[in-house]
């Protein structure tokens, strides 16, 4: 081998280490594996790789190989035999090396199937952060591991009295049961989903439930491992492609509807000239109406493509006492209490949009006194933080947000409000996210909910210098 193909297939071979991997030659003759090959397949050196294909696939696994030789690369799937006795479709990637006409065979494997000798009714491991639940084709459970009161609040002996179809029924979806868990084993030789479940705790996990069977003792083994953090980041890119959406769709219509409006607006602003009094408190309500039509459609485009807009030095605690001045005659009437607490041993200052800001505490002052009773209380605090960031809470003492519903109070559209668009939260977020900040909110049904938005500081002396500051927003 040429010395670059030599360092490029030692580095291919150390990153994939516990994956299956083996060198054969032209005829498929195995001519060096890794242990896990070897333990996976129960095959040595010289023997071909044929012994391991099932008899249906093997004329696929020739087309395969010659495909290898001309392409220098191929990825494919392809089903073999693991201990000798059960089938699985395969993911692999195959490599051919011109110089020593070698190829090396990378497979991807689920972990539950390169380990699944080591698991049988009474061994299953116990230092795993996964919970193993070992059950028989009509879903009686024979064993499971020790992590059942974490993930289910059960102790493993009161685990081992449910049937596999009772664990599944726990879930509040109800997409997987014991029928569709065999289905896919049977199928695809492992099954593997993300199932939401509501912890004893009320917060909302999401579980990822693996199965495969092995043939010799007929059991199933089902392993559940937590999967929150990496379904929330995918969530969150989810939901960065719908504002997208909301964007491209707001800027297909918003001439179709702007154009009216104005129509609309000019004839009423017309007759309302010579309207008498009961008249003009129609022409008052339309007028309403038009205004509220015209917030939406705004709101719809300022989730829209970036624009050039202009910045400028803004005063964190004078743009929040602005905004609370607006709501506080509001919050009079309603007998609802306004606590204010602003830090004062620094003058902090951000580079922003002053309107789009104003906006979005705007939206969260409202949202939160309309969650309120008479005698609730709402609380707005400033604090300077490490690194020139700057936190601003906003805390309500309402009804607050059940653990479901606030994964998707940032969604476009999502509302639980009759008359609500489901746009003002979707707007806070990406103005938040615009000016560099970051939006954390938490709740507690009967007690209230807080938000805590975090926004870069700039330094004193350029905010004394500089008055003014356009660039592109995206």
């Amino acid at each position: 081998m040429k010395k670059s193909n030599t360092e490029e297939d030692l580095q291919f071979f150390l990153n994939a280490i516990e994956k299956p991997i083996a060198v054969i030659n032209l005829q498929g003759i195995l001519l060096k594996a890794n242990q896990t090959f070897t333990d996976v397949f129960g095959v040595n050196e010289e023997d071909c790789i044929e012994q391991i294909v099932t008899g249906q696939s093997l004329e696929t696994w020739k087309n395969i190989l010659q495909r290898t030789i001309h392409e220098k690369k191929v990825n494919c799937e392809l089903q073999m035999v693991f201990f000798k006795v059960e089938t699985y479709t395969v993911d692999m990637s195959l490599r051919f090396d011109e110089t020593t006409e070698k190829v090396i065979i990378y497979m991807y494997l689920p972990y539950e199937l390169m380990h699944l000798p080591q698991y049988n009714m009474n061994n299953l491991p116990t230092k795993l952060e996964e919970l193993m639940i070992i059950c028989d084709a009509n879903g009686r459970i024979q064993n499971v591991g020790g992590l059942a009161r974490k993930y289910f609040s059960q102790s493993k002996e009161k685990l081992l009295q449910y049937s596999v179809e009772q664990i599944l029924s726990l879930f509040p979806e109800h997409s997987l049961d014991l029928e569709v868990l065999r289905r896919e084993v049977d199928e695809m030789g492992y099954m593997e989903t993300v199932q939401k479940y509501i912890h004893a705790t009320g917060h909302v996990r999401y579980y990822k439930i693996a199965a495969i069977k092995d043939h010799i003792t007929n059991l199933y083994l089902i392993k559940i491992k937590d999967q929150t953090k990496e379904t929330i980041v995918q969530q969150q890119l989810a939901h960065k492609d719908s504002l997208l959406e909301v964007g491209q769709l707001a800027a297909s219509v918003a001439h179709e509807i702007r154009n009216p409006i104005t129509t609309l607006k000019g004839f009423t602003q017309l007759l309302k000239v010579t309207a008498e009094e009961e008249t003009l408190k129609y022409l008052n309500v339309i007028e309403d109406e038009i205004h509220r039509m015209e917030e939406i459609l705004s709101e719809m485009l300022n989730l829209s493509k970036p624009t050039v807009r202009n910045k400028k030095i803004i005063s964190v605690n004078g743009l929040i006492k602005n905004i609370v001045r607006i709501i506080h005659p509001k919050a009079t009437l309603e007998n609802k209490k306004i606590i204010q607490n602003y830090e004062r041993n620094f003058e902090m200052c951000l580079v922003g949009e002053e309107g789009r800001l104003k906006q979005v505490f705007l939206n969260l002052l409202k949202n939160s006194l309309e969650s309120m009773h008479p005698g609730g209380t709402l609380s707005i605090f400033t604090q300077k933080c490490e690194g020139n960031f700057v936190n601003i809470i906003i805390k309500d003492t309402g009804k607050g947000i059940d653990e479901q519903n606030l994964n998707q109070i940032f969604m476009p559209y999502f509302t639980t409000r009759p008359d609500g668009t489901g746009l003002g939260l979707p707007f806070v977020l990406k103005t938040v996210e615009d000016h560099e900040g970051t939006v954390s909110v938490s709740s507690e049904v009967g007690k209230g909910t807080s938000f805590i938005l975090t926004f870069p500081l700039i330094e004193q002396n350029y905010a004394i210098h500089k008055e003014t500051v356009k660039e592109i927003v995206g």
